[in-house]
């Protein structure tokens, strides 16, 4: 039976490439803006090879088979109405991700770009491997808006300004993840988290507990915020065992992934944070006014 084929056009995000080394068909696996999936084959004898990643967006126009999803020919031939192929964009890297994201951030400070590479950190830590772009960058904008905008709703002011800024960088169900990550990262969050980055972004920003260090970012917070040296202290005492104690609400709603990692140290930290004195946050203070 003859097959049909008919001229047709489109282009998509890449989802896969293999590069065929024997029979010079190259395969690459497109997503269209409809949600279709396309699989170019491309005759690299008669035509260019391209060598895209994932994430690349690539044009194409050749023969569709009818009832498949299978376009080739994308290639000049004899024929006025001959194909191409085109490698219109490549994908961001996760460098140009964590630069776009640092512009919301001072370099230091409570919740400054040094909280955002100690967050990153705890996730690797956490999957046991390097993360993937959609990770990195949720894990990037988490505190985005925190700069400029109130403390109160910067997870969902946050996701926000990832939206925006990322949508023309991950497909649309990839960026709704994304931002339903940040959105819902807070320890005060009561809700459930439906994804496994959800549970990353949300275990990340606990970080490994550290009773000191919690003091210090709680004391530089209140300082960044108009609080005077004495409010600040008296902030950060009420603060922590609040938060951070045996009955506090950071651990209460915590991800598994955060207890399977951190569990022991999160037991011992707690009794440190019930037990938090001014004398201890005065002297931590000084230190860090001595650095300064």
């Amino acid at each position: 039976m003859r097959r049909i084929e008919q001229y047709t056009s489109g282009s998509g995000k890449v989802e896969s490439y293999k590069k065929d080394k024997t029979e010079d068909h190259d395969e690459i696996v497109l997503r269209l803006k409809d949600g279709r999936r396309v699989v170019i084959s491309n005759n690299t004898k008669l035509g260019i090879r391209v060598e895209p990643k994932e994430g690349d967006e690539v044009n194409y126009h050749g023969y569709g088979v009818k009832g498949t999803n299978v376009v080739h020919k994308v290639h000049p031939n004899k024929s006025s109405r001959g194909g191409w192929l085109e490698h219109v964009k490549k994908a961001a890297s996760n460098d140009d991700i964590l630069s776009m994201a640092r512009r919301h951030y001072p370099a230091e400070g409570s919740h400054g770009w040094n909280h955002i590479e100690d967050v990153m950190a705890s996730a690797r830590r956490m999957r046991r491997r390097e993360l993937l772009k959609k990770e990195l960058a949720a894990l990037a904008y988490h505190d985005s808006s925190l700069m400029t905008g109130p403390r109160e709703t910067h997870a969902e002011d946050s996701a926000a300004i990832a939206g925006e800024e990322l949508r023309k960088l991950f497909r649309k169900e990839q960026l709704k993840d994304i931002m339903n990550a940040i959105a819902h990262h807070r320890a005060s969050y009561e809700g459930r988290r439906a994804s496994r980055l959800e549970d990353l972004v949300a275990a990340a920003d606990r970080d490994m507990p550290d009773v000191d260090k919690y003091i210090l970012r709680s004391y530089q917070w209140g300082m960044e915020h108009g609080m005077t040296p004495d409010e600040a202290v008296d902030n950060t005492f009420h603060h922590m065992p609040d938060k951070y104690g045996t009955k506090g609400y950071a651990y209460k709603n915590v991800p598994k992934i955060y207890m399977d990692t951190y569990g022991d140290e999160v037991r011992k930290a707690q009794v440190g944070f019930d037990n938090v004195t001014p004398e201890q946050i005065k002297a931590l203070a000084a230190g860090l006014n001595k650095k300064n």
